[in-house]
């Protein structure tokens, strides 16, 4: 079976995908570390932990290493780390761009109130 890049691309987002994912990954990128840490420092439930540690190793992004009963994880590619950093460079972009909507949109309700009140009560200063 043959992949091309889209479909690669695709599955390594697909695999990132998810708060507990990158939360993982984050605690993974000074290094290697022992699932039994990341159980002590993740507020998730050891299976969950475990499903995505598999879901991310399936998928090219860890490496899995047994040393006797504990398992370490390690990021394959450090440039994973710059792909989250810039997905979340764009989800604060987008969420200041919301903020600033939804700012705007208060301001043109309160002007519209206003104008109304004014309609109202003509040479009514509401301002004091």
């Amino acid at each position: 079976m043959m992949y091309d890049d889209i479909e690669v691309g695709s599955e390594i987002l697909s695999a990132i995908a998810h708060p507990n994912r990158i939360r993982i990954l984050k605690k993974l990128r000074n290094g290697r570390v022992c699932n039994c840490k990341l159980l002590e420092w993740l507020d998730i439930e050891q299976p969950n932990l475990s499903r995505h540690l598999k879901g991310l190793v399936h998928a090219g992004i860890l490496n899995r290493t047994k040393e006797g009963v504990k398992v370490f994880y390690e990021i394959i590619d450090p440039r994973v780390m710059q792909l989250i950093h810039l997905a979340e460079r764009i989800a604060a972009d987008a969420l200041m761009k919301k903020a600033k909507m939804v700012d705007d949109m208060i301001k043109a309700d309160v002007d519209l109130a206003e104008k109304s009140v004014l309609s109202i009560f003509p040479g009514k200063n509401i301002n004091s």
